[in-house]
């Protein structure tokens, strides 16, 4: 199914996708895992609610990051255009929220020699 709702309303990424794939009958812990893969998406927002969604979200920052830094856009000053600041940020409030035991730089180290 495609939609231009997003683009009308970019607040609701992924709102719309948990709420397309409980549509097409896949399970509530995925569809909410979806709806929330992109919090916290500003300071003081909600954390993902639950385990699955925590860890699509850190997948999801993780790989924006790595991405950023892979094709050469590396930020310069102290603004944050690419939402670095923002996405890693949201990687340790989830980390600290759920008390993940995640060795950051392994798997940093080998997303970035996937990419590579």
């Amino acid at each position: 199914m495609c939609s231009e709702i997003v683009k009308e309303f970019p607040e609701l990424q992924g709102t719309m996708g948990g709420k397309y794939l409980m549509n097409e009958g896949f399970s509530k812990n995925i569809s909410l895992a979806v709806s929330e893969h992109y919090f916290p998406r500003f300071y003081k927002d909600n954390l993902p609610s639950t385990k699955y969604g925590s860890i699509l979200a850190i997948s999801d920052k993780l790989e924006t990051i790595i991405s950023i830094f892979v094709i050469g856009r590396r930020p310069s000053g102290s603004s944050d255009p690419y939402a670095l600041r923002r996405n890693l940020n949201g990687i340790i409030q989830i980390i600290w929220q759920n008390n993940f035991d995640l060795k950051l730089d392994k798997l940093i180290s080998k997303l970035i020699n996937h990419w590579c």
